[in-house]
């Protein structure tokens, strides 16, 4: 005899209420914003001109290979950043309260390859969502 698998609803669950409780107790208590503060945008500015410069840096061809290599290495971890930092926030909603700010920082999803629907998704969806091209599948066979 085999057992089904069932998820807890997340509206009825008492352990997501209680830390929606707690958490939202912690911002009232400290007086904090549920939205990106003056660090969280001096980051995403860092980042974003971290990617346009390493990229323009990159396109330059003024560096030799090990150069372009930590170059190559220094904006895959940019792009990581931006993604889990800034898109994941924004197309969740919690990094502004203006709603086409959030969706203009979650389109930078589109720059750096995921679907767009990927942040706002639950993280299994996401490799299913994400789109194949071609001319990777072939160079990946």
């Amino acid at each position: 005899m085999s057992a089904s698998l069932k998820f807890t609803n997340a509206n009825r669950s008492l352990f997501f209420a209680t830390v929606r409780q707690r958490v939202d107790a912690y911002f009232q208590l400290h007086q904090l914003s549920r939205h990106a503060n003056r660090a969280m945008w001096g980051k995403t500015i860092l980042f974003l001109v971290s990617f346009v410069g390493l990229y323009a840096l990159i396109l330059s061809g003024l560096l030799g290979p090990w150069g372009m290599l930590v170059a190559a290495g220094l904006l895959g971890a940019t792009n990581a950043f931006i993604g889990f930092n800034i898109c994941h926030d924004a197309l969740h909603g919690a990094f502004s309260a203006n709603k086409r700010i959030n969706k203009g920082l979650g389109l930078l999803f589109n720059l750096l390859g995921p679907a767009p629907t990927c942040g706002a998704l639950p993280t299994t969806w996401c490799t299913i969502l994400t789109p194949t091209f071609p001319a990777t599948t072939k160079i990946l066979r």
